[in-house]
This record gives C-alpha cells, structure tokens and sequence, in this order.
C-alpha cells in the first residue's frame, strides 16, 4: 500500500476537554444508520464545535471512520494551542505500536508548516525546492485503514471487496437493459497486452502484465459478476 506522511496528532493528548469530546464522538456519528447527507451534517458540526467552523468535510467524500478534511488557516493556531504530535513510537513486529514521547504542535501558521514540512528531504537531508506539497488533514478513528479505487500497489491482482457499498445509494433506472459485452485482447511485446472491453457506447481498455499474471483474477472477476456476488473489484 501507497503511505501517507505527516504528522500523527493523538487525541489522548488534546489539552481542550470540549474539543476533545466533540472529536470523539465522530465515529458514533459516521457509524449510525443515518442517511449520507445526515451524516455528513452530524460530522461537520462535531468538527465545528470543535475548531469553529475552520475543519471542513471535502466535497463528493463520504465520511466515515477515515476521511480527508480541507482546513482554514485558523486551524493551525488552535492545533498549536491544544495539541501535541507523535516524535517516538515503539515498533514491534509481534505487537501494537506504542506512543513512547510526544512533543507540543509548536507551528504558529499554515506557512510556517507547510515550510518546515518541505524544506528538507526525509531522504538526502537536502532542501528540494521541487518537492513542495500542500497538507491535507485526515481523521482516523479506531483499528482503521481505508481503500479507495485507484489508491495502492499490489504486486498481482487480487479481488477485493471494496468499503464503498454503492448498491446502497444508486439502483438501475428499471428502463435500462442489458447490453453485450465484447473483449478483445491485443498482444504487444515482452510480455504486455492490452484488454479492450466495449459495452454498447462505453469502451474501456487497461494494460496487462505477463510478470504480475492477472488473467486467472480476472476469470474469477467475471465468474463473481456473473452470479451476482458484488460488490467486487480486482
């Protein structure tokens, strides 16, 4: 899986009990048998009591028990004034990660983070003026990681069974029929082909491997589709 780096601001260190208890009840709220757009608002405005109005759910992402948020500059400020981030843990292979020191969020603006974020490689210890990215807050609650379409590396395909339900939001309008499906592979050179699928007007095509084989998934995929065992992704 791709990684994501930053800094880790635990709860259990937040030194402002109102905030801390607004944060803490997020997961009761993404969890509850609400529909989207209720649960969205129950979210924002845990997050606006907390920071006043200056964490912001982003548009079109769902929120649930690890999901990005976009941030006003007064955000930084108030993380500087109730909150500490992770500077030790304890690493065990056979065991949970352990928090061994924190140390307090000590940047007093967005500018003066986003500076010290991107001013030395983590690498070389070089300043490279051409790595300069914009930070985006995440929360994550509990034992939980999170899946999205198009996000990770895996060495071969495998099915997965995605966290987005989306039988659970969107049906077939009952006037759409069933259209067939023709694919079409084209053999290239050192082990590449390409899989070409047309359904009707929509034509999509991908690029296939001889040294990650994902013909025999794909089957499955198909054999998964076809009886109707969604959803399901490869």
């Amino acid at each position: 899986m791709a990684s994501r780096v930053g800094l880790l601001l635990p709860l259990k260190y937040c030194r402002d009990e109102a905030v801390r208890q607004a944060l803490e009840a997020i997961p009761v709220a993404v969890k509850s048998n609400e529909g989207l757009s209720e649960r969205r608002v129950a979210v924002q405005q845990l997050l606006d009591q907390a920071f006043g109005g200056d964490l912001l759910l982003l548009d079109g992402h769902d929120s649930d028990e690890f999901f990005a948020t976009q941030l006003r500059p007064g955000l930084i400020p108030q993380l500087a004034k109730s909150f500490s981030y992770v500077v030790d843990v304890l690493d065990d292979q056979n065991g949970a990660v352990e928090l061994c020191a924190v140390a307090p969020f000590g940047w007093r603006s967005y500018g003066e983070l986003v500076e010290w974020f991107n001013g030395v490689d983590p690498v070389s210890g070089a300043v490279n003026p051409a790595r300069w990215e914009s930070l985006t807050p995440f929360f994550v609650s509990g034992n939980t990681g999170s899946m999205r379409l198009g996000y990770g590396y895996r060495n071969g395909a495998k099915l997965i069974r995605p966290c987005e339900d989306l039988p659970r939001w969107f049906c077939l309008r009952p006037d759409v029929t069933d259209a067939p499906v023709s694919v079409r592979f084209e053999m290239g050179q050192y082990g590449w082909a390409r899989l070409h699928i047309s359904l009707a007007d929509c034509r999509a095509s991908m690029d296939l491997s001889n040294v990650f084989d994902p013909f025999d998934d794909l089957v499955a995929w198909g054999r998964e589709v076809d009886e109707g065992d969604l959803p399901v992704m490869i």
